[in-house]
């Protein structure tokens, strides 16, 4: 048997009954048990209501429709999370913001919404439409030109986030880069991008991107708010795991001990792909990828010693 906790911003109707915000069902052997999903207003946007079929078989959970994700703690614990997408209501045509510009041929750039937000570049040769995120404010078209041809940028606004595409034009539109970051800089030598982490220390990472090249970004700056003194030895696994999130290698190092085995691409690629950390029971700590439509979480021990962890074993 499991128990299914089930979640969401809204009201559920389940086997007759209503739940606000959550509740646990127990599951076993094989089984499927539909529910529907009433959201509750999120950023002034309203959601449609759906309905969501869980599936279980040989105790184990098998299938999650859309409009649902899963995290599965353990074999016995599963949480499930409603996921509601927008009802963006539709509206006659609306152009947002509007540029021309010429290189070579006359270029038309919109920004135009039918309740879903695109971007359309168009010249008498080519034509692109490009699917805009359905939250953006504020936006700001540039175009300038490069020495085989032109760049236009898109700046606006995602939940309170910047956000930046470049689209290049040479023979036809290409879309190069696109960014959602807190703080977004175009510079002559690139693009300094910055996030703020709601770790342990409170980091600030900015990044140089140079969006025509293959190089990665480069690092310029990382502040913190804490530092890691602030924090018990046996928080150390936490530490590390939010440093490689951040991809801040030298701090990552400053919480190893010399005897430590593997190096990081090693250490990385044993972890696998993660944006959250779990807390099971120090020193097992859990990590997922909450991208996942089904996600499992791994867990890992962490051996300390002399205030320094000495090694890594997945449980």
């Amino acid at each position: 048997m499991a128990d299914f906790h089930i979640s969401g911003k809204g009201v559920f109707i389940f086997s007759g009954r209503q739940y606000f915000r959550s509740f646990t069902y127990t599951s076993g052997y094989q089984e499927t048990f539909p529910l529907v999903f009433f959201p509750t207003l999120l950023n002034d946007f309203l959601y449609h209501s759906y309905s969501v079929e869980i599936t279980v078989k040989d105790n184990k959970l098998f299938s999650l429709s859309h409009g649902a994700r899963a995290v599965i703690r353990n074999k016995n614990n599963i949480e499930i999370f409603m996921t509601p997408e927008p009802a963006v209501p539709y509206h006659n045509p609306l152009i947002l913001t509007q540029k021309e510009f010429t290189h070579g041929d006359s270029h038309l750039i919109t920004a135009y919404s039918e309740g879903n937000p695109v971007l359309i570049c168009e010249s008498g040769k080519n034509f692109l439409p490009y699917k805009l995120p359905p939250l953006i404010k504020e936006l700001n078209i540039r175009c300038q030109s490069t020495g085989s041809g032109g760049l236009i940028l898109l700046q606006g606004k995602v939940n309170l986030k910047d956000y930046l595409l470049i689209v290049q034009y040479t023979d036809e539109y290409q879309p190069i880069c696109e960014l959602t970051a807190d703080n977004i800089k175009v510079t002559e030598n690139g693009i300094l991008c910055t996030t703020v982490y709601q770790d342990m220390l409170q980091r600030s990472v900015v990044n140089l991107i140079n969006p025509l090249s293959d190089e990665p970004p480069a690092t310029k700056n990382i502040n913190y708010k804490y530092s890691a003194h602030d924090y018990p030895p046996e928080m150390l696994p936490y530490l590390m795991l939010e440093a490689i999130l951040a991809d801040c290698r030298d701090e990552y190092l400053s919480y190893l001990s010399p005897s430590f085995p593997e190096d990081y691409e090693t250490v990385k690629n044993m972890l696998g792909e993660f944006d959250m950390i779990y807390d099971a029971s120090l020193p097992v700590i859990g990590i997922y990828n909450s991208a996942e439509h089904i996600a499992t979480v791994r867990y890992f021990n962490f051996n300390i010693r002399n205030n320094l962890i000495e090694k890594i074993n997945a449980v």
